[in-house]
Order: C-alpha cells, then structure tokens, then sequence
C-alpha cells in the first residue's frame, strides 16, 4: 500500500491487460492469420494428425497417460513441423504485433500516464527500502 497507494491490482495493469487481449483477439481474427492456420490445419490433415482442432488450442489436448504415447509424439513432431512449413508463428505474431503497436499508439497518453505512475512507485519502493534498512 505505501508504494502504490491501493490494495487492489494496479488500476494502470487492467489497461494494458486489456490491450493484450485485444491485440491477440484481432489478429486470431485477421484473414492473414486466419489463411495461416488454415494452412497448418491442411498440413495437419495431410501428416495424419487429425485430432488438433486449433494450433493455440487451450489447454492442449491431454496425454493419454503420465507419458507421451506414439501417436502422441508423432502428432507433436508433425505439429512443428507444420509450423515451420507454413510459418504459422512468425505471420501471426508479426500480425499481433502490428495491431499491438497501433493499440499502443492509440493509448499513446494512457500509457505515458501508466508509465509515469510506475516511476513514481520505483521511487517511492527505493526510498522505502532505503527507511526500511538498518543503520
């Protein structure tokens, strides 16, 4: 409470909380992202491994036992393979970090107000630490 001045969660997270949430919602929705999974889901298929609905899938599909059977293995190492081939992660995070940097520019005096609350803080978290100390 003496550094932030709340007991709750910091007010300034649930905007930033927000803007990841919403970066990742419109690129899972951006047709370019949409086209790569489609091309991962169609190599999937093409590799035999037909039970991953999503490649963000969550949680993951659970193990059959405490350790990875055969198929599950296989379904896995065809998984990242697919990924490579279609380069499902670098085009949707490149997509996710395009809506990220408009978000940020959009809540440019937001987040210079959430950054300059933050400093306040470190510096009242140093002065206390430095009080808290021992001679």
């Amino acid at each position: 409470m003496q550094i932030t001045g709340t007991t709750s969660y910091p007010v300034d997270a649930e905007l930033l909380r927000s803007l990841d949430f919403e970066s990742f919602e419109l690129s899972r929705k951006d047709p370019r992202t949409i086209r790569v999974i489609d091309a991962w889901a169609a190599c999937m298929e093409a590799s035999g491994a037909t039970h991953a609905a999503s490649p963000d899938e969550n949680p993951p599909p659970a193990l059959h036992g405490s350790q990875a059977d055969v198929e599950e293995i296989r379904t896995a190492r065809a998984d990242m393979a697919c990924k490579e081939r279609t380069q499902l992660v670098g085009i949707w995070a490149g997509v996710e970090t395009a809506y990220q940097q408009d978000l940020l520019r959009q809540h440019a005096v937001e987040i210079e107000g959430i950054e300059r609350q933050r400093q306040r803080q470190l510096a009242k978290a140093a002065e206390t630490s430095r009080v808290a100390e021992p001679p």
